[in-house]
This record gives structure tokens, sequence and C-alpha cells, in this order.
């Protein structure tokens, strides 16, 4: 995969930056050392979309951390739909318990899940919801996390975000929260 054209043909960056593809597809690996502050208690979830047609964890990365200058991707996991990974599949981010970047005034006890699309034009697919639901019963149970925390981006306070987009109801994840 060509990380620098992902970049640009989803609008993030100009063709002509001076970093290489090389230097960029570094920048998709997975961290060693997370760099980011522990969470003193994983108590909630926050469910975004990527607002691109197309991506994967290392896009993400590439883009949080070329893009945005983060040490690491924001999402603890992102949920793919078919482009760059398989739809449905989850996939890892930033390793937990460690905080995220994907919502502040959450990311201090919020596990952070973006499924891959743009929400304000399409809908998740069935096999996205689905994974979601599946992980979300997952992190519950590992992490004794209760329905009343759990939400999506633009619900968290101080958010000025559309995210996860018209498309994607927060009843609708707590629909599959309370049934999976």
């Amino acid at each position: 995969m060509k990380y620098l054209d992902w970049l640009i043909e989803a609008g993030f960056a100009p063709e002509h930056t001076g970093i290489t593809e090389d230097e960029v597809a570094k920048q998709a690996e997975p961290l060693k050392e997370p760099g980011s502050s522990l969470m003193k208690q994983v108590s909630g979830i926050v469910v975004h979309h990527s607002a691109t047609e197309t991506g994967n964890a290392a896009c993400f990365r590439v883009l949080h951390r070329v893009v945005n200058g983060w040490n690491d991707v924001g999402y603890h996991f992102v949920i793919g739909n078919g482009s760059l990974s398989a739809d449905g599949e989850i996939e890892k981010g930033r390793a937990l318990p460690f905080q995220g970047a994907h919502a502040r005034g959450a990311n201090e006890f919020s596990v952070g899940i973006c499924l891959v699309g743009n929400f304000n034009q399409t809908s998740p697919s069935s096999a996205q919801m689905n994974s979601l639901g599946i992980l979300m019963h997952r992190l519950a149970a590992e992490y004794s996390i209760s329905r009343e925390f759990v939400t999506v981006h633009r619900l968290v306070k101080g958010s000025h975000t559309q995210c996860p987009g018209s498309n994607l109801a927060l009843k609708d994840i707590l629909y599959l929260f309370d049934n999976k």
C-alpha cells in the first residue's frame, strides 16, 4: 500500500510535501512503546467514523502521526469497510489501556472505536455493525463498561463535530450493546 498516495487521495496532504513514501510507510507500523499515559480506569466507549471512504488502522496511524503530529493512532480499534481491510474486520490501533487521542474530554477513560466510512454519506455495513456489537461486548466484559458510558463522538461534552455522521445513531449502537 502506498500511504502517501492514500493521504493525498483522502485530502490530508499536499502532493509535494518533501516526505518520501518510505518515510511515511515507517509511520504505519504499530509502536513498540505506546508513548502515552495509562488510563486510570477504562470505563467508557466512544464510537467514531473515519469520515473517509477508505482506510484502515495503518492509514489512520500514518494520518495521525505524519499529519497531526501525534505519537500514535488516536483510536484503539478500527473496523474495516472492505476498502483496505475486510468488511467488519476489527484491527487493533493504540494499545489498551493507554489513553487514546480520539475525543478530547473522554480520552482519559474511554476506548475509541472507529468505523471506516463517511456516515454522513453512507451507512455502516451490517458486517461493521456486527463487529461493533461483538467488540463492545468483549470490552464491556473485560472492563465492566456499562451502557451509560457508551456514546458517540458528537455527544462528548465540548465536542464540535458531526462524528460519527447522520447515518449512525447512538440508539443503534446501544441496541447492539444491549442485544449482542
